[in-house]
């Protein structure tokens, strides 16, 4: 449950904290995708290695060892992942209006 928490946290905030979200404002979000994916290829490049020796942040990250499958990753990421996780949050955020909003009598 390396990420878990911090999930759970950022649905909580979501939901309660009242801040707006925007799909059209999401992509500062690949930005950060592209960070993390240009950050573990330089880790991997210049042999970065890990507290067990490892040349990889995950295992599925190996660039040394498996590219296809992380150039797949990487790709996965981009064009899924992070949009799914942008409409879940703006789904969070109109679940939210809809709770609080007045209903019309």
């Amino acid at each position: 449950m390396r990420h878990g928490g911090t999930n759970i946290l950022i649905i909580l905030d979501t939901l309660f904290a009242g801040h707006t979200f925007h799909i059209v404002r999401s992509w500062p979000f690949y930005l950060v995708a592209i960070a993390w994916v240009l950050f573990s290829r330089v880790y991997a490049l210049a042999g970065g290695l890990d507290a067990d020796g490892n040349g990889f942040i995950y295992g599925f990250l190996d660039w040394n060892k498996q590219e296809v499958t992380a150039t797949l990753v990487v790709v996965f990421v981009i064009v899924v992942f992070v949009p799914v996780c942008m409409f879940i949050s703006w789904g969070f955020c109109k679940l939210r209006k809809m709770c609080i909003s007045p209903r019309p009598a």
